[in-house]
């Protein structure tokens, strides 16, 4: 068995903001990651240039793309520009973005931060004094605590008993090969084509010169995704702008509400604890913070030896004024309502009078 102090499972932004968190706490901390990294994930890439202050990392190299500019419109009408600042939206590719974050997380931490991959976590003992992890290679971990990060449907979640109540949206998207000329046409904004499918929104996001993220988001899980994503682009794009493509489907966390997300050595962080925006699906920017504060919470309960730092602290630190929850409380209890009872006043009141996007 691997002695650490700290266990994190999931080498996503939650799992890494976590680590990159822990790497100078002095304390040994593990992730363990299913794959092997870098490893696609099926992601948009969008995020807050926000997430990079918090992060305290510059994280410049891996922008695909970055703009000040939202373009939405409802079902291919009414469209609006929303510019929120030069610079303020940041797209990466996911699979190089997590990587590179764990790396740094090792590098600032003089190598007491490890990465475990290809490590498919298969069961959790929760202790009075320890967690024991075990993985399907055979390797085991006893840490003092442990980072659920490890996204929907989480084996961290699914053996604590974590989180019980989530619920699932689903996703596809398409990575597009296109002409300079078709990218440039997306080039500075970010677009949101909202109730082109049912309860759900379709987008298209630039990324590095050629390529661009093209995809459907619905919460009522709507059948013929597939046929409904091919329909969309063939309404954005012509077939001759299109060189290559790739689809993926996954699903997404809706925040539902405040769960429990703690015990005394264990919490969920990111996907994992369904910390995901109910209405627009983002949810990179409240992993990240998630991850710190897992961590934060993580370290204060191994240097005062109280429990209860995790098991309470955790969801009061999630819980503050300007914590995760604030604003998933609000998206949850007030806009998704409209989003998913009155489409035409959802788009006339939280997109078309709002001077700022409802989410960002």
């Amino acid at each position: 068995m691997n002695q650490v102090d700290v266990a994190v499972i999931g080498a996503g932004p939650a799992g890494g903001a976590a680590a990159l968190a822990l790497a100078q706490s002095g304390l040994r901390v593990a992730v363990l990651e299913q794959a092997r990294l870098p490893r696609r994930k099926p992601c948009g890439g969008l995020m807050p240039a926000s997430v990079m202050e918090r992060l305290d990392w510059d994280f410049g190299n891996l922008i695909k793309h970055s703009g000040s500019r939202f373009s939405f419109s409802q079902n291919f009408r009414s469209p609006i520009e929303r510019h929120i600042g030069e610079g303020a939206l940041l797209l990466v590719e996911r699979s190089e973005f997590d990587q590179a974050l764990v790396q740094e997380a090792i590098k600032r931490s003089s190598g007491r931060v490890s990465l475990h991959e290809e490590c498919r976590v298969m069961d959790i003992f929760e202790n009075q004094s320890d967690v024991i992890v075990q993985c399907r290679s055979g390797e085991g971990f006893v840490a003092r605590a442990l980072i659920g990060a490890d996204g929907v449907n989480g084996v961290t979640a699914r053996k604590t008993g974590l989180n019980s109540d989530a619920q699932n949206a689903v996703a596809i998207d398409m990575d597009l090969d296109v002409t300079m000329a078709t990218h440039d046409r997306w080039a500075g904004q970010v677009e949101f084509n909202f109730f082109c499918i049912p309860n759900g929104y379709g987008w298209v996001f630039p990324k590095e010169a050629g390529r661009l993220s093209v995809g459907l988001l619905s919460w009522d899980k709507a059948g013929g995704i597939r046929a409904s994503l091919e329909a969309f682009v063939a309404r954005n794009l012509d077939v001759s702008d299109i060189i290559d493509s790739t689809t993926h489907g996954y699903p997404i966390p809706a925040y539902r509400g405040i769960s429990n997300l703690s015990r005394s050595r264990v919490c969920l962080a990111g996907d994992a604890a369904s910390l995901v925006d109910p209405v627009s699906g983002e949810g990179i920017r409240f992993a990240v913070e998630s991850g710190l504060l897992a961590a934060q919470k993580v370290d204060e309960m191994l240097n005062i030896d109280d429990a209860k730092a995790i098991s309470d602290g955790y969801p009061t630190a999630l819980a503050s004024a300007d914590g995760v929850w604030a604003g998933l409380e609000h998206s949850w209890r007030f806009v998704s309502l409209a989003f998913n009872g009155s489409p035409d006043f959802f788009y006339e009141h939280h997109i078309a009078q709002s001077n700022t996007p409802f989410y960002w």
